[in-house]
């Protein structure tokens, strides 16, 4: 008896251990503390198995939007007027060491975020103008997309989930169509899962948290200066760190780091804004127009409108300066307008919900 209480304290024989917390070890034979043996690390055919439906979305993916552009290139130049146009054209300003320019007057310029213009003309930098290489860079994008999205689905949901999810993505019409179209949507969907996947892996890397919050930090600040939207990932990540319930004191690091990062890494930015327009800017002045359009007496609730947006024409000011003002005034309409007409701004809201 005095053998066996001796083997079961110090965990040899085939009675199991216990740690100083209580918690029962399984007798693993060739281990002197009774603890269960390591798992061995996987081949690297169970990895290549693994990685295999991820491989092969993405190979469809790719052949996918490779086969749609071989049939639809357009060329933003070609007599159109749209996004496209302006950011095709403000890339080439980029790559030419111009700065963020206006493409119709030269001008510097603060209307549209500045994310996708400086992307594609860093493409345009590095390898050339060229549809190929907005075009490819789309599809390289839209890769990025797949595997984060797979990534997150995995890690909340499963891999047949994930692998459901990566699917639909790489098949989705609309998302094929985007390949073929200089527009910030593909670079802004990578961020935004990029961002996505972070959010959810930060908690599972307490010791090693902040080189995950810094690199969370640089894809919120990348994704706002493509599409204000971006800052979304803000309140989003603080409510899923909350819901993980890590304690107060590091939901708090996280959420007010996440916070102070990314105002740091727009900071030079809303500067230079300031510079060229005398007043404050945090990202672009389009946000002015763009909340007018969903708040005036003659809006449908949909980024569309037949009355003109409100504008500052003065001939005094720069063209950044009048951006500047259009957007204060466009924002100062739309919340008149908003205080005194609820039941109609409640209507508009239901609308926008339902286009979404």
């Amino acid at each position: 008896m005095l053998v066996a209480e001796t083997s079961a304290r110090h965990g040899r024989g085939n009675t199991p251990a216990t740690d100083r917390r209580g918690d029962v070890w399984a007798f693993a034979p060739g281990r002197k503390d009774g603890r269960p043996a390591a798992p061995a690390p996987p081949t690297w055919r169970r990895r290549a198995l693994a990685a295999a439906p991820l491989f092969a979305t993405l190979c469809l993916a790719a052949g996918l939007r490779t086969a749609w552009l071989m049939l639809v290139h357009p060329n933003p130049n070609d007599g159109r007027f749209d996004d496209t146009v302006w950011y095709w054209n403000t890339a080439r300003f980029i790559a030419a060491g111009d700065g963020f320019r206006d493409p119709y007057r030269g001008s510097p310029t603060l209307a549209w975020p500045p994310g996708y213009s400086a992307f594609l003309g860093a493409i345009f930098k590095a390898f050339g103008e060229g549809r190929t290489q907005a075009y490819a860079a789309n599809v390289v994008l839209a890769l990025i997309t797949i595997t984060a999205v797979y990534a997150a689905a995995r890690m909340l949901l499963g891999s047949r989930t994930a692998i459901v999810a990566a699917l639909l993505l790489a098949a989705w019409p609309g998302q094929i169509e985007f390949t073929s179209l200089a527009l910030s949507e593909p670079l802004f969907a990578a961020l935004f899962a990029l961002g996505l996947l972070l959010v959810l892996w930060l908690p599972r890397c307490r010791a090693r948290s902040w080189p995950v919050l810094l690199l969370l930090a640089a894809v919120v600040a990348a994704a706002a200066l493509t599409r204000g939207q971006g800052l979304a990932l803000v309140p989003i990540a603080c409510l899923w760190w909350l819901l993980c319930r890590p304690g107060a004191r590091r939901w708090a690091t996280w959420s007010l780091g996440l916070f102070a990062l990314t105002a740091v890494m727009l900071v030079p930015w809303t500067v230079r804004n300031e510079r060229l327009s005398g007043s404050f800017v945090l990202i672009a002045s389009n946000f002015g127009s763009d909340f007018w359009i969903g708040n005036h007496a003659g809006a449908s609730g949909r980024m569309a409108t037949e009355q003109p947006v409100p504008r500052s024409e003065a001939t005094s000011r720069t063209v950044a300066q009048n951006e500047a003002a259009s957007s204060r005034i466009a924002v100062d309409d739309a919340l008149a307008y908003a205080r005194s007409h609820p039941a109609a701004e409640t209507r508009l809201a239901l609308t926008k919900l339902r286009a979404l």
